[in-house]
């Protein structure tokens, strides 16, 4: 069981979380990722899956590439773990 709630970002307007190690790790440096979720469904709260933005900790330090192919399995486990919904 992660550490942080997913209900964490169940909230009106822009949440950030770091996500818990234990659930995934940068895909190009292996730093914690941050996650933000800035669009929810109305009836149940939950995010949906394209309102989700997944980035790293460092990025500010290290530059990344973002290829879709390094990072959709990563975009794919987030989205699990907070419960996201199609829009």
């Amino acid at each position: 069981m992660p550490k942080h709630s997913p209900k964490m970002l169940h909230r009106k307007g822009t949440h950030l979380i770091t996500l818990p190690k234990e659930i995934s790790l940068c895909p190009e440096c292996g730093d914690r990722l941050i996650v933000e979720s800035g669009e929810w469904i109305i009836e149940s709260g939950l995010p949906t899956k394209d309102g989700l933005y997944v980035s790293c900790k460092s990025e500010e330090r290290i530059r990344h590439r973002h290829w879709q192919s390094d990072w959709q399995s990563v975009v794919n486990v987030v989205q699990k773990w907070a419960n996201a919904q199609e829009n």
